[in-house]
């Protein structure tokens, strides 16, 4: 033990000895691994009979105590240091374990919540696809019966996710009880429009038997009329879209939804399946409207409705009561009644007080205590769980900064030119090779995932959805331009941060540096870009908009709980994997 810890004191001492002087590196009580020199491939340290995991536990308890002299800290870690850790496995034996923990572990909840409106998903799958959609419609019954039984699954959906349908209440990423309700948010609406939506709701009921089945979990089933060219006795109905050919479920033909599947879910999310179920549904649909706006090189024919006023229309059925409800879940986390009583706060700051208060939320958020979420990926998320964990980042991590570059034309000024030089470096400056997007692929690879953009969407938490669907708002609409500023601020100011527990969990678990580059990589860079933002964008907007600044205010505020959020709920789905595979 004597020589086991003269070992790690020598390490601690001498400034050659980088891999265990970082692992004794802390922030508030927990192990950081810093960036500037990553630790090396696979689980052998440099001093072969000192494992990664003795160094670390050991040098978490000297992080608790006050400084001490190297002496003092080698007899502390030699007293630390009692039981031989369990090998890490290497990237290598990752990579060939991560595809089938994904389909065994994480695939079978997240496909019993897309079970319930899968359906009607696929319909509209198609349509997106349909040529000449918009003015076929208008003739062509069988697009008119396929159009209408979307429309009425997505009513039944808001219903039920942002109109209380299925009342209780349910938390956020932090574990506190936000309610499930709308807001009228008049306040609002008079200074910003959060969308250019319908001023109604989509009308109609749940499709019949005859052609899709939707139940909810309490039993709740509504039928629309049947498609018009099906027969009283015919068991199926095919619908056809020129060359595409949409088959609907009849009430035999879809899947059973284990009830420990649903148990399961609702233990996560703390909330109802069939709630999870309709939010899930609706922001998936979002979503691939809105991933029209970016070019994928695949066929140019999945264009064709790119600007249909019936897509429009669906767009605008789901985001504007989505995001009155989101307003209402930051209002409840702001200790507000309303969202117009938190609207109201916002506005009255004066031109100073919205430069102190960027300033403050800058130094709080960009060194933050950890989260109970973020000490769980620190100390314990398994080196699975970290393959998980990329499969659902890869939707934004493959196309990185995609929804930012439609911020950056327009009128030339300082702002603008801070805002594309960090785009710039997001892109690798041009160089392939160099972009970030790069970097995620390369670690994906190195697990071996599937880098395929989109490969794992569904995956992906409605909440991680939510917060991609909230940044395509904020880019595509001129209006919200300052709310994107602030919500931008946030994402470069705090991102080193949650980097760093992410690099932090892939080096404790022998990682390779290609299996953890793009963290390392991102630390480095942002660390400076959320300075940028806020000296360069953030302060010179309030300058420039002095009664509307408060927007970006609110626009940093948002992202911070919808990512928090997100963020939460992820975690809890790793877990939950996590555990069911060792059971």
């Amino acid at each position: 033990m004597a020589h086991l810890g003269a070992q790690i004191g020598k390490s601690l001492s001498q400034p050659a000895s980088q891999p265990v002087r970082r692992a004794a590196q802390t922030c508030r009580g927990t192990i950081y691994a810093r960036t500037r020199a990553p630790l090396p491939a696979g689980a052998a340290w440099t001093t072969p009979s000192v494992t990664r995991q003795q160094v670390q536990h050991a040098a978490r308890l000297l992080c608790q105590s006050s400084p001490a002299s190297d002496s003092m800290k080698t007899r502390a870690v030699a007293t630390a240091v009692k039981e031989p850790a369990t090998e890490i496995p290497a990237t290598e034996t990752i990579s060939q374990q991560a595809q089938q923990y994904i389909e065994q572990y994480v695939q079978p909840l997240m496909d019993a919540t897309l079970e319930v409106y899968k359906g009607p998903e696929q319909l509209f799958d198609q349509l997106v696809i349909t040529p000449d959609l918009d003015q076929r419609m208008a003739t062509d019954s069988a697009l008119q019966w396929a159009t209408q039984a979307v429309e009425a699954a997505i009513s039944d959906a808001v219903n039920i996710a942002y109109h209380g349908a299925h009342s209780q209440s349910s938390q956020n990423g932090n574990g506190q009880d936000h309610v499930s309700s709308g807001s009228s948010m008049d306040t609002y609406n008079k200074s910003i429009a959060l969308s250019d939506g319908m001023s109604g709701t989509l009308g109609g009921q749940i499709i019949s038997e005859r052609n899709l089945v939707i139940t909810d979990i309490a039993g709740n089933s509504s039928t629309a009329a049947p498609h018009p060219e099906c027969a009283e006795d015919a068991d199926d109905c095919a619908v056809d879209f020129g060359s595409s050919t949409a088959s609907s479920s009849n009430g035999q033909q879809q899947q059973q939804i284990l009830p420990e599947l649903v148990q399961q879910v609702e233990a996560i999310t703390s909330e109802l399946f069939a709630v999870t179920a309709a939010h899930t549904f609706v922001q998936r649909v979002l979503y691939k409207i809105n991933r029209l706006n970016h070019f994928w090189y695949d066929d140019l024919h999945n264009y064709v409705n790119e600007r249909s006023p019936w897509l429009g229309k669906i767009r605008d059925a789901i985001e504007t009561p989505w995001q009155a409800w989101e307003m209402q879940q930051l209002a409840a986390d702001n200790g507000h009644a309303t969202a117009d009583e938190t609207v109201q706060a916002y506005q009255q700051l004066g031109q100073e007080a919205m430069k102190q208060a960027l300033k403050e939320r800058f130094s709080r958020d960009v060194d933050p205590p950890l989260s109970a979420f973020q000490q769980f990926i620190v100390n314990d998320m398994s080196p699975l769980g970290y393959c998980h964990l990329l499969a659902v980042g890869s939707l934004d991590g493959l196309v990185e900064a995609s929804r930012q570059s439609r911020v950056c034309a327009g009128a030339a000024n300082l702002v603008a030119c801070t805002i594309f030089r960090v785009l710039m470096e997001e892109y690798g400056t041009g160089r392939y090779q160099r972009k970030h997007s790069t970097f995620y692929k390369t670690m994906m690879e190195q697990l071996g995932l599937n880098t395929k953009e989109e490969s794992y969407l569904d995956l992906v938490p409605w909440q991680w959805l939510a917060t991609g669907n909230q940044n395509f708002l904020l880019t595509e609409r001129r209006r919200h331009y300052l709310r994107y500023a602030g919500a931008l601020s946030f994402f470069e100011i705090n991102g080193p941060s949650v980097y760093k527990t992410y690099l932090a969990a892939a080096q404790r678990n022998g990682l390779s540096e290609d299996a953890c580059g793009y963290w390392a990589l991102h630390i480095k860079e942002d660390e400076r870009h959320g300075k940028q933002m806020l000296e360069e964008v953030a302060l010179p907007l309030v300058d420039m908009y002095p009664q509307d600044a408060w927007e970006m205010v609110l626009g940093y505020d948002q992202d911070r709980f919808m990512g928090g959020r997100a963020g939460g709920a992820l975690v809890k789905y790793i877990k939950s994997a996590e555990v069911a595979s060792i059971k």
